[in-house]
């Protein structure tokens, strides 16, 4: 019998400057997956979060707004919690970082940091914009200029976005102040300082336990070339909590968000009888952060420090996911090229970018792709035309010839098949415990192909003519993979296995032992709808009224090109292309996990590809008069891996293999053996 554990999981806390969007719903779909998935397996997990509430930013927009800051924070705040509670985000607890709550552990922590001695005052010159309409010290997000390292332009004050290197705001080149455009000048003025250096030794032993291989590794960088004492005051005007002891200085916003998450926990134990402490100052609970690589540093190197401490319990692992991206960049609301959760919900089922999602996130900090196209053919071929077809076929012919009712019994051959389903099933549960979601959501996709395989081979529609018995038996089994699938979606897409458990007549929802668990009826009820197909128009439709609600954000952005549908006049082939041109293709080493013929095609084979990590892709290929599939499985190939995704009738195909000559006579650019999946070519 498995242990029952005590788990505390959070994901980021969403700043409170605007509506939810798809950034947000990465994180909070990701952690929502993994805490549905380990209370499904009877733990006692409880997903904690809140708004980020506090700093300069969103003091700038209220005042153009025209409006008190903590009203603005607050109809955001009510805003995206909505737009979560649509997408079927399950917090046990949703606070805010602007709270009496939040405020007192502020100043328990500044005050136990400050008389142990880890907190230091510091004169230093800093950036101050005389601007009318600023006329204040800048913090880093509100200094732009040129990346010291790279000399990408427009960066930020703190981190290039291109090359990804940190600085101290006084190394950008030629600032700028990113609200008005003036050039600042430099004040002196003092803060407080945390003594992060001097938590050396512990971080070196501690961060490897608690984060992936790269993610360590970026860490250790940063550790050994050492750390720098930490900044966790701001000047006035700021948005947030004052100092206990000193008018006129503010805590940094990093400093009270992280430790809303211990605020969050106490409100929710509040409000429950419990006590906040056995979350928090127990080592039984087991702590875990997820966020985005791009705060690494706050949650791996700072947070742990001060938890450290002030006596709290350290998370048990960060889980650390990469970015969402849009046509090669990262999604962006600066710069307009991304998708607001209220107008996707509006035009589309909030469970199908669950699944979309789903299937392509992973444990890494790989970035990847949301593609309009891509969710719809996954959408269709996947959801619909494999994994809800395993139902509607089975339910349907059900009702029509046996009044719903379910075989007494099946025979050992077809037991035999759904024992198989339920052993592949079986290995669902640990893959989405240790965040190897594309994986999980590839074993659910193989069943329902199994599955139909199944249905299509005992052609009921003809045997219920012949042998109504045999046929009875076919569809119960159809039923029973359905049954199989539908449990192993629940974390994934929980309205949807609602509905399965009522067709399957399931009175309890689902647990990952009901996989094993007897039938609980002799009859499934009516069928009804499980999935609807979705339309490339609706994509767009999506985009256009992100576009309504934020037009000024998504003037010249590259999301309005695919809102407006707009081409320039077709321009003559060149007959080169230049040297930029081949560096935009990016080749690189895969290896073929599965190849399998596709009957109805006369050139085609289906490869699974692994390319490193988490990156798991489907590619047609036209190499059938070459290779059996037996002769490519294990294979290590070439591919180009950014080639955009392109519907065909079989499926999307994901990439495109290198390969030379034609007919029977092609062969594979294979790489050395020494290769591995993922290494760039060239």
């Amino acid at each position: 019998m498995t242990t029952k554990r005590k788990i505390l999981v959070t994901a980021a806390l969403p700043y409170a400057n605007g509506p939810a969007h798809l950034g947000h719903l990465v994180e909070q779909i990701y952690t929502d997956v993994w805490a549905r998935n380990m209370r499904m397996m009877g733990h006692d997990c409880q997903f904690i979060c809140a708004g980020d509430t506090h700093g300069t930013p969103i003091m700038v927009q209220a005042r153009k707004n025209k409006v008190d800051p903590k009203v603005f924070v607050a109809e955001n705040l009510n805003s995206q919690v909505e737009d979560f509670k649509a997408f079927g985000i399950e917090h046990a607890y949703y606070g805010s970082t602007d709270s009496d709550t939040n405020q007192k552990f502020a100043n328990a922590f500044y005050e136990t940091l400050k008389k142990s001695g880890k907190l230091v005052k510091k004169d230093s010159d800093q950036h101050y914009c005389e601007s009318e309409s600023c006329n204040m010290f800048l913090p880093d997000r509100f200094i732009k200029g040129t990346c010291p390292k790279c000399g990408t332009k427009d960066q930020y004050g703190d981190q290039c976005e291109s090359c990804s290197a940190t600085y101290e705001t006084s190394e950008l080149k030629e600032p700028f102040c990113a609200n008005c455009k003036a050039k600042p000048t430099m004040r002196q003025t003092s803060h407080y300082y945390f003594k992060l250096s001097e938590y050396t030794a512990f971080l070196e032993k501690w961060v490897p336990k608690a984060t992936d291989s790269a993610v360590n590794a970026k860490l250790q960088e940063w550790i050994q070339g050492g750390l720098q004492d930490w900044c966790i005051s701001r000047d006035k005007p700021y948005f947030g909590f004052e100092l206990p002891d000193e008018p006129g200085k503010y805590f940094y916003v990093w400093l009270d968000a992280p430790v809303g998450y211990i605020s969050a926990t106490e409100e929710f134990a509040a409000q429950k009888n419990l006590n906040a402490d056995h979350y928090w100052r127990d080592e039984d609970t087991e702590i875990y952060h997820v966020i985005g690589k791009d705060i690494i540093q706050f949650h791996a190197l700072f947070w742990p420090a001060m938890l450290k401490e002030t006596g709290y319990s350290l998370p048990k692992a960060i889980f650390t996911h990469g970015m969402l991206t849009y046509k090669g960049k990262k999604m962006s609301k600066s710069r307009g090229d991304f998708v607001a959760a209220s107008a996707f919900r509006k035009f589309m089922d909030p469970e199908v970018l669950r699944f979309y999602l789903t299937s392509k996130m992973g444990p890494g900090i790989q970035d990847f792709a949301y593609s309009g196209e891509d969710l719809v053919a996954k959408v269709n071929s996947e959801l619909v035309g494999k994994i809800t077809n395993v139902g509607s076929r089975g339910a349907q012919m059900l009702a029509k010839h046996f009044d719903r009712n379910l075989a007494k019994n099946i025979s050992s051959d077809l037991n035999e098949k759904l024992a198989l389903a339920t052993k592949k099933a079986s290995a669902v549960p640990e893959l989405f415990e240790k965040r190897e979601f594309s994986r999980a959501m590839q074993e659910i996709r193989e069943i329902a192909e199994d599955a139909n395989k199944f249905f299509d081979k005992n052609a009921p529609w003809k045997m219920i003519k012949e042998d109504k018995e045999k046929t009875h038996e076919v569809l119960t089994c159809m039923l029973g993979y359905f049954k199989v699938l539908a449990i192993c979606l629940t974390p994934v897409m929980p309205e949807y296995a609602s509905k399965a458990k009522t067709l399957l007549g399931f009175k309890d929802e689902f647990k990952w032992s009901d996989l094993s668990a007897e039938w609980p009826s002799e009859q499934i009820t009516a069928y009804t709808h499980l999935a609807t197909r979705v339309k490339e128009d609706q994509v767009e439709q999506i985009f256009e009224e992100t576009r309504k609600q934020f037009g000024a954000q998504m003037e010249n952005s590259e999301a309005n090109a695919e809102v407006k549908k707009t081409e320039a006049p077709a321009a003559e082939e060149p007959k080169y292309i230049t040297i930029d041109d081949f560096f935009k293709v990016e080749l690189k080493v895969a290896r073929v996990i599965k190849a399998e013929e596709i009957p109805e095609a006369r050139k085609l084979l289906k490869l699974r590809v692994d390319l490193g990590g988490e990156d798991q892709r489907t590619i047609f290929a036209g190499i059938k008069a070459s290779y059996t599939p037996e002769q490519l499985e294990g294979k290590l190939i070439a591919v180009v891996a950014n080639l955009k995704p392109r519907k065909m009738k079989f499926g999307v195909s994901e990439g495109m293999l290198i390969a030379a000559g034609e007919g029977s006579d092609a062969f594979l650019m294979s790489p050395d053996a020494g290769a591995k999946p993922g290494d760039s070519i060239g």
